[in-house]
């Protein structure tokens, strides 16, 4: 897997982008054992056709020591034609989009059978877990899940709400340099939001300011951080710019211990390595 690509027109992101995931061991070891063709699922309308991502991230990986990315970025430009030429796109977009073809190309398939009732469970079987539809070695792999509450400033009245990200992207604040583990870049202290950005309360029964808390309720095996280095600027009326942010973020090489940041669970043991890093340089109007 130690191996370099050749950069087809302005593909450097997706080389870039594909580097990291051909060093991710429990994904390697899924496709290079084979393991995947069982998970198999070209039926999945969500997915690719016939479910091509995948299959081409299995040859890629496959063939790693005499690749070139053509193949899975064409396959994955078929699925989604921002990718499909040779132009310089988005490594993080492109990640994305690749993680979540292939999530639905192995989607579990769960029988109607199995999704309904469950047996009684007896004093020597035990009654087994309920297999999620959703689920599929990527998801196993790249999932965590974004608790955010909303409460409103007036009578308290609160909504949590759950999403799932395979990509946790965090701020990083313009002229400042940050450290990952400080709270602040993961956005994780109670806010208080501006007069734009308002909810309709249930109880008052109208729009109402709020205060927002983003939580981690769960962190998955391997975590993927985007760091979110572009911003806007106002130029005046109906224009506006578009920057890069170019402050420092310090990132240990081992140890990376988000354990308190996870709720309910705050005494499981969340600590990472870093083993990859996909890095832009230059700026908005080109770079590698």
């Amino acid at each position: 897997g130690i191996r370099g690509l050749k950069n087809l027109g302005n593909t450097c992101y997706m080389n870039s982008a594909l580097q990291c995931l051909a060093q991710t061991p429990p994904l390697v070891a899924y496709f290079l054992l084979m393991m995947w063709q069982a998970a198999l699922n070209p039926d999945n309308p969500l997915g690719s056709k016939n479910a091509s991502v995948a299959r081409a991230l299995a040859l890629f990986l496959k063939l790693m020591y005499v690749a070139v990315p053509g193949d899975a970025g064409k396959t994955v430009g078929m699925f989604n034609e921002t990718f499909y030429g040779l132009d310089q796109q988005d490594a993080q977009e492109f990640l994305q989009v690749l993680l979540d073809a292939v999530h639905e190309d192995l989607k579990m398939l769960v029988p109607d059978s199995v999704m309904g009732e469950l047996p009684e469970p007896t004093t020597t079987i035990p009654n087994p877990p309920k297999p999620s539809p959703n689920a599929s070695r990527i998801s196993e792999i790249f999932q965590g899940a974004l608790k955010s509450r909303v409460e409103c400033v007036d009578c308290h009245t609160s909504s949590v709400k759950v999403d799932p990200f395979t990509l946790l992207s965090l701020p990083v604040t313009n002229g400042e340099d940050c450290d990952t583990r400080g709270t602040d870049i993961f956005f994780l202290k109670e806010e208080l939001m501006g007069a734009n950005d308002t909810w309709f309360c249930p109880s008052c029964k109208e729009q109402k300011r709020i205060k927002k808390k983003l939580d981690l309720q769960s962190l998955p095996e391997i975590l993927i951080f985007h760091l979110k280095r572009f911003s806007s600027s106002y130029r005046g009326f109906r224009s506006s710019a578009m920057n890069k942010i170019e402050g420092l973020v310090e990132f240990p090489m081992t140890g990376l211990d988000l354990s308190s940041f996870v709720v309910p669970d705050a005494t499981a043991t969340h600590i990472y390595d870093l083993y990859a890093v996909s890095n832009h340089v230059g700026g908005m109007g080109g770079g590698h």
